[in-house]
């Protein structure tokens, strides 16, 4: 794979300098998809929906496309991106984390997300998926992520640990950190995959904490 570029927009919301990079405490990395037909409608809507209205808080650190490219909208090592809600996580050593918007790193993959039907009018409803939902166990109807995807998101880690000095005490999905608000990012996500990428040990997801924190 060639090595990606990462496009830089950045938006206006809560803009650290580098004077305040002391007080930016990083913990750990949540995933998101952001239920969008690309990255551009998603760039659009952040860009210029949310971030010039007072009145909204949406944005993610970076975005990543169907296609591999990846966007960043804030840099994580001076700002925070509002991308986890209201959220906890207890992580091996029994500390209870809150608020991880403060904490973490929020990346965004480009996907639908899920359909009630198999006939959704989009135009990749054919590549639906059958599968249950992490909060309900209903069966819907989701888009899997693509491998490029995936692997620009290993590469996108990998550079931030390197550049950040820095390594994840855990990385989760946005459904791990506000079970039964959210359930992205879904069943499809290849958590093997990524752990394999990232050289990390792959335990079963059997539950909303059962992935693998720390090194």
């Amino acid at each position: 794979m060639s090595e990606p570029i990462i496009e830089r927009f950045h938006m206006d919301n809560d803009r650290w300098d580098e004077s305040n990079a002391k007080y930016r405490s990083l913990r750990g990395i949540v995933i998101h998809y952001d239920v969008s037909k690309s990255i551009d409608s998603t760039m659009q809507y952040l860009l210029e929906n949310v971030d010039k209205n007072p009145n909204k808080s949406a944005s993610y650190h970076y975005l990543i496309g169907r296609g591999g490219r990846i966007v960043e909208l804030n840099d994580p090592k001076y700002t925070r991106a509002w991308h986890a809600g209201v959220s906890n996580l207890v992580i091996p050593s029994g500390e209870h984390l809150t608020s991880l918007n403060r904490s973490t790193i929020g990346i965004c993959c480009c996907n639908y997300g899920f359909a009630e039907t198999p006939d959704d009018p989009n135009e990749r409803a054919s590549r639906r998926v059958l599968a249950p939902s992490p909060n309900s166990g209903r069966f819907l109807y989701w888009e899997p992520y693509t491998m490029r995807q995936i692997d620009c998101l290993i590469w996108l880690i990998k550079h931030l640990e390197v550049r950040l000095e820095w390594k994840a005490e855990f990385i989760v999905g946005h459904e791990d950190v506000s079970p039964g608000r959210k359930v992205d990012p879904g069943p499809l996500f290849p958590w093997s995959r990524l752990w394999e990428g990232l050289n990390l040990e792959y335990l079963e997801r059997e539950g909303p904490q059962e992935e693998l924190f720390g090194r």
